[in-house]
């Protein structure tokens, strides 16, 4: 039986507003980054992004159901579920330029919620999706499927968190079931290998990552009607760590409706 402390129908609030006190957009703000966390990464991963991002620019997180304040609700297994419960909440930025960033999980999500905006007639400045292979390139993975200790070593082997968290059993037991749901979210996922966005992509990724192999993101190119830029920085699956700035320079400059940092692009 489902815990019936748990909802199962999501009337949680998606963007969750990291710049400042209050939900909404800033008063007098040009633009709005709309981040997209990774597989059991919530809106607050990208916090600490608040203190680069200009005043008069929002920075938001979005929140999937089943953490934080959105503890009360099931996570979602489903891509279109997911991404079709997102898309109403950028209904509201549709006079302002915007982008989407998406880190791991969050590419691939942000990847549908890019298509699903264009066909509402709401396509954003820019696509930055980090850490993630090109959607026909993904190696199938089942870790959904394995034990809760196999699940977290996969993240422990990604640096998406310390080895310390196998012995924090509280910690683990409470987190593990928006694990589950969010990694069978993306090992079912099965992408449309004909989508080609208009929308302007910029892939991201570390230099060290076993998973998103350099030689293999040119292949994004065919998933977009432009050219691909691409932003290579040092470090693994979670470079962006040690790179949020830069990160957040390529996405203001994208509102200002300026020429891409430190990219190279990828002419097919």
């Amino acid at each position: 039986m489902l815990d019936n402390k748990r909802q199962t129908i999501h009337k949680g609030c998606y963007l969750k507003r990291l710049n400042g006190t209050t939900q909404g957009l800033r008063p007098r703000t040009r633009g709005a980054i709309i981040c997209l966390p990774h597989a059991g990464g919530s809106a607050g991963f990208f916090r600490t992004w608040a203190a680069s991002v200009p005043k008069d620019i929002t920075l938001f997180g979005v929140q999937y159901p089943g953490r934080e304040e959105r503890m009360h609700e099931l996570s979602i297994e489903n891509m279109d579920e997911l991404v079709q419960g997102i898309a109403p909440s950028l209904v509201g930025l549709s006079n302002l330029p915007y982008v989407l960033f998406g880190h791991s999980m969050g590419a691939a999500v942000a990847f549908e919620l890019a298509g699903k905006l264009e066909k509402m007639g709401l396509p954003a400045s820019l696509l930055m999706m980090s850490s993630h292979p090109p959607l026909d390139e993904i190696i199938p993975s089942h870790f959904h499927q394995c034990s809760d200790d196999e699940l977290w070593r996969e993240m422990i082997r990604i640096g998406g968190t310390s080895p310390d968290i196998l012995q924090q059993t509280e910690l683990t037991k409470l987190l593990t079931p928006v694990l589950r749901a969010d990694y069978q979210l993306i090992e079912t996922y099965q992408s449309s290998a004909t989508q080609k966005l208009s929308t302007r992509m910029l892939i991201c990724l570390g230099d060290n990552d076993p998973d998103v192999p350099a030689e293999n993101i040119h292949g994004w190119q065919r998933f977009s009607q432009q050219p691909i830029s691409i932003l290579e920085k040092q470090g693994g699956h979670f470079y962006l760590n040690d790179h949020q700035a830069s990160l957040i320079d390529e996405a203001v400059n994208a509102i200002n409706g300026l020429m891409f940092n430190n990219i190279r692009d990828y002419l097919p």
